[in-house]
Order: C-alpha cells, then sequence, then structure tokens
C-alpha cells in the first residue's frame, strides 16, 4: 500500500478513481463530504435500498466510478468507534480485492466530524491495506 496526501478538493481526483467516505447507517447524508457526495452523486436513495451494516459498505456506480459508502456509525449524531472503522476498512479491502481496484481517493475519513485521531485512521489503513498493491490518495483540505 501507499499512502499518498494532497493539499486540495477531494473531487479533483481522476473521473475515474472510486471516491470512499464514512456515513452512518440511517443514510442521512447531511453534513462533512457525505452532504457534497449526496449533491454531486445523489446516492442516497439506492444506499438506503441496499442490505447493509455498521462495519460494512455500500457501494454504488456513478458517473464512471464507484462511490464506496464506509458504514461506520448508526445514526447520524453518533460517533464512530475505532472497531466500527476498521470493520469497515476490512469490508473495502474485500471490494478492491473482488474488484480489482488500484487506486483510491478519499477525504481525512472519520477524523473530521467523526473525530477519531487521524493518525489512528492512518495507521488502521496500513494495518488492512499493507499487503495490497494499491495506491490511497488521501485528501486534506
Amino acid at each position: 500500500m501507499h499512502l499518498i496526501h494532497h493539499q486540495g478538493d477531494l473531487f479533483d481526483c481522476p473521473y475515474w478513481v472510486p471516491i470512499v467516505h464514512c456515513v452512518s447507517y440511517d443514510g442521512k447524508m447531511g453534513a462533512g463530504i457525505a452532504k457534497t457526495v449526496q449533491s454531486i452523486f445523489n446516492v442516497r436513495s439506492e444506499f438506503l435500498a441496499t442490505e447493509r451494516e455498521v462495519g460494512g459498505l455500500v457501494a454504488v456506480w456513478r458517473s464512471h466510478r464507484f462511490i464506496v459508502n464506509l458504514i461506520t456509525k448508526l445514526r447520524y449524531w453518533h460517533l464512530p468507534t475505532l472497531d466500527s472503522l476498521q470493520s469497515s476498512l476490512r469490508a473495502l479491502r474485500s471490494f478492491v480485492v473482488d474488484n480489482n481496484i488500484g487506486v483510491l481517493a478519499m477525504p481525512e475519513i472519520a477524523a473530521g466530524l467523526d473525530k477519531i485521531h487521524l493518525n489512528l485512521v492512518i495507521e488502521s489503513l496500513y494495518q488492512v491495506f499493507q499487503d495490497l498493491d494499491i495506491e490511497i490518495h488521501m485528501y486534506h483540505l
């Protein structure tokens, strides 16, 4: 795994790169990156129509790419745990392997409004993806 940090807008990544972000099981997507993802890609209805669980993910195909919604908490006002984040990352690893994906783009997942320290997020990414040939591009505003 190679983690590449970018200063700038997540949505400036190449049009074909899967975008990964965190959401709640209830699918509110009313704040942060999730709100922007919803306004650009309109993923909520497909997300809500899909069987899902906290610690999993729902991937939606939009505009030549996957939008990968990591479900890290039950309700939008909850905070995720490190365990739920890591479970979602393991689900992401399986998704990446199953779909032969070699690059991902994400914001500082779970570190903004969700308040998990960024160093723990990065450590979790390395633990889950350490042996995969994948580039993860993390965008910072």
